[in-house]
């Protein structure tokens, strides 16, 4: 037998891996250099994407670091600023030229300036009517993200209601209207903080000479013109507004009431219109259901805002009064702008306060008298805008809490491996020595945050509203007390449901918001009486009795209420949900009756008594298979038109 020579196969072994090593070695460099060579030549719309690692400051920290505001007022048209792009001719009613920007396209604006300093951007845009969401957007200064709140900016238009007056469905009911958006070129605007902490324009940093302004868009579409460089002007105080009107005549006449219903434009579709049932409102049936109030929890987020036009009869100074709800934040207030024709007048009205209250109640714009506006004869615009100045602060501070407890949180992990152990004896302060003082100072900070919002609170205790930075203050002095058993209690500190962590985020989430509901706007003389905000407790007490008795013989959306020649159907939804089916069948001609079905199993109920309807939308998955039992469930395949059908809906 012959002798295996194992050196011999050993080498051939070698030789083999080193020729294969070689060749996919060669490989990859010539696949990463064709990659290279490929990234480069194609330049990508999400290229700005890339820089979007920056901007980690916020926009608070940037402005105190950087005060150099430069005073300008300068238009640059698209000749001065464009390089690359094409002029647009899709429009009409815009005198300069412009160009249009879609869902992940980038375009680099070039601005030259004479100095150093701070500059707000300014923009003429125009919002397709097509488009149902704002134009969200990016913006990078030369390659740079200065603060985060560039990453999320808003193309912010108007919106107005359809239809002048309300339509009513087939019970007398008014049904809250559709709203398109407003056909027009919005001019010399600022972008709006996606974030909807920030109100009003923001500055930023650009150098002396040439720059490069990168603006990304993220979702939706927008048209651009001229750009413009300008400055945030200083709003006069009241006494300045007073001197400055007081050869106007103040007036003394009947009091002008506007529905809060009445919308002239608004920012957003999610603000809406409802039917408030007390008779103190400027619209009121007992057995109808009228639209006259606006919802508080959709007039809420920052940046937000509602138009009214109102007439006056007389050029003159009059006082302005709204009866509104804020039932929101216990104690404290919430904050709008007030802009008279587009303009804040004076400065007492930007961020002007509206108290809690559990109850509907009557505000007049004051402060330590009454205040008075100027408004033209004729036809004036009145505005209010969310803004979120006093939680902003808050946030911020809260937010940074939170990044810092999630990296000591990693540290932690990093140590144990995750793993928590009670039969442990962890020496967690021996590697982390900061431990303990952090906790305490992370303490400490919220319960300065609960002392800068008491400074806003109605009264001179802590607002409940805050009960949470109370809570998670006391929590991080708890684990303070004994930090090597953090480990074991890191459903207490950053991951549980009842955290530290989770604390802080649920009052991130309600400080995000300012809730405020709005019945009637007054134009008065400076003395006048207002009506009482809310009914008495006599007349209250009679409309519910006569709302009870006429309940019996409503049948609004009720079952088995359908006509013989109708096709009758139970939707599981909500009412307004089902009001808009039966509007849309309505004005379609079609014989349909939805009805409200109070409980799914009533359809087991109603096979049993035969009273049926013919379709049933809205029901849960698992009750299908007891409906199919009992011989209720239609199989729709047999229908010649079933697979045109089918083919209108997502698979799945």
């Amino acid at each position: 037998m012959k002798k295996v020579n194992h050196l011999k196969i050993f080498k051939i072994i070698l030789i083999v891996f080193f020729v294969f090593l070689l060749f996919f070695g060669l490989a990859s460099v010539i696949y990463a250099e064709n990659q290279e060579q490929k990234e480069d030549e194609e330049v990508t719309d999400n290229s700005l994407v890339n820089t979007l690692n920056d901007g980690n400051i916020k926009y608070t920290e940037f402005i105190s670091e950087n005060t150099n505001k430069v005073n300008i007022e300068r238009t640059i048209p698209f000749d001065e600023y464009n390089v690359t792009k094409e002029e647009s001719n899709d429009l009409s009613g815009y005198s300069s030229k412009y160009f249009y920007l879609g869902t992940k396209e980038k375009y680099v604006f070039n601005v030259n300036v004479e100095a150093d300093g701070l500059y707000v951007l300014m923009f003429d845009y125009y919002i397709p009517s097509s488009s149902i969401i704002d134009t969200e957007a990016s913006m990078a200064i030369n390659s740079d993200v200065q603060y985060y709140e560039l990453k999320q900016l808003v193309f912010q238009g108007d919106w107005v209601t359809d239809n002048e007056e309300f339509l009513t469905d087939r019970y007398g009911n008014e049904i809250v209207p559709t709203s398109s958006r407003v056909d027009k070129w919005y001019i010399k605007k600022h972008l709006v903080d996606g974030s909807h902490l920030n109100n009003g324009p923001m500055y930023i940093k650009l150098s002396k000479g040439a720059n490069e302004i990168s603006l990304y868009i993220k979702s939706g579409e927008i048209y651009i013109g001229n750009l413009y460089l300008t400055t945030i002007s200083d709003i006069m105080s009241y006494s300045d507004y007073l001197n400055e009107n007081r050869s106007v005549k103040t007036y003394d006449g009947a009091i002008i009431t506007k529905g809060a219903e009445n919308i002239y434009t608004k920012s957003s579709l999610d603000i809406r219109i409802y039917s408030l049932q007390d008779k103190s409102t400027t619209r009121y049936n007992t057995s109808k259901k009228l639209l006259n109030a606006i919802y508080e929890q959709s007039f809420k987020n920052g940046n937000q805002s509602i138009t009214w036009e109102i007439e006056v009869p007389e050029d003159a100074m009059y006082s302005l009064s709204f009866k509104y709800l804020q039932d929101a934040f216990i104690d404290m207030p919430v904050e709008r702008n007030i802009y008279i024709n587009g303009e804040i007048p004076f400065k007492e009205l930007r961020s002007y306060y509206f108290y809690y209250g559990k109850k509907w109640q009557n505000e007049t714009l004051h402060g330590d008298d009454t205040y008075l506006i100027h408004l033209n004869k004729g036809k004036n615009y009145i505005t209010l805008e969310t803004t979120l100045t006093i939680f902003q602060y808050v946030v911020n501070e809260i937010d940074r809490i939170m990044d810092e407890m999630n990296e000591m949180s990693l540290k932690i992990k990093y140590l144990t491996n995750g793993q928590s152990d009670i039969y442990r004896n962890w020496n967690i302060t021996k590697h982390i020595p900061e431990l303990e003082s952090e906790l305490l100072r992370w303490a400490d900070e919220l319960n300065n945050l609960r002392d800068y919002l008491k400074e806003f609170s109605s009264k001179s205790s802590y607002s409940q509203t805050f009960t949470n930075l109370k809570m998670a203050s006391n929590k991080l002095k708890k684990l303070a007390k004994d930090p090597d058993q953090i480990p074991n209690k890191m459903t207490s500190f950053t991951d549980g449901s009842a955290s530290v962590s989770q604390l802080l985020g649920d009052l991130i989430l309600s400080f995000n918001s300012g809730p405020m509901g709005l019945e009637k706007i007054y134009i008065t003389s400076p003395n006048a009486k207002l009506p009482k905000a809310q009914s008495n407790i006599f007349v209250r007490f009679f409309e519910g009795v006569k709302r009870f008795f006429a309940s019996f013989f409503m049948k609004e959306y009720s079952i088995n209420s359908a006509k013989a020649d109708e096709l009758e159907i139970w939707v599981n939804r909500s009412r307004q949900y089902v009001e808009i089916m039966q509007q849309m069948v309505d004005s379609a001609g079609l014989k349909v009756k939805f009805s409200i079905m109070p409980d799914e199993n009533k359809l087991i109920l109603a096979n049993t008594s035969g009273t049926l309807p013919d379709v049933a939308l809205g029901i849960s998955n698992w009750l299908i298979f007891n409906l199919a039992l009992r011989g209720i469930v239609e199989d729709l395949r047999i229908y010649p038109d079933y697979e045109e059908l089918i083919n209108k809906f997502s698979s799945g």
